[in-house]
């Protein structure tokens, strides 16, 4: 059972999902959320392109399968992260989620994804 606090007309800096009382993953938001880092690589609140070619180099260096979701985001199952978009103003800047082990796997597969559906919906 995932639950996920009450949501407002305004979206949270950073959303916790919780499974069976145990935090399973964190969403940050683009515009409101902290910046976190993968090894000095900013994720969030980024320009998506620019994000995706940071990401690449990385994965590349370190042997470490990246996707693109049908969305075009980037996911990595090894890395738990979804790199997800969010629509802020008249652009689209990154908001990460990242997630434990269990969640990882087919992080980047909307069908079989533990992802909540929210996570691939437009964000406003």
């Amino acid at each position: 059972m995932i639950t996920t606090p009450p949501r407002t007309d305004a979206w949270p800096a950073v959303t916790a999902y919780f499974s069976t009382g145990h935090l399973v993953g964190v969403a940050i938001d683009a515009l409101l959320g902290p910046q976190v880092l993968l090894e000095g690589i900013p994720l969030v609140g980024r320009v998506p392109s620019r994000l995706t070619a940071d990401l690449t180099a990385y994965t590349d260096a370190h042997d470490i399968f990246l996707q693109r979701t049908y969305l075009d985001d980037l996911a990595s199952e090894e890395l738990g992260l979804f790199g997800g978009s969010q629509r802020a103003h008249d652009v689209l800047l990154t908001r990460p989620v990242l997630v434990g082990s269990f969640w990882a796997d087919r992080i980047g597969d909307y069908t079989e994804t533990h992802l909540p559906p929210a996570e691939w919906r437009d964000r406003r």
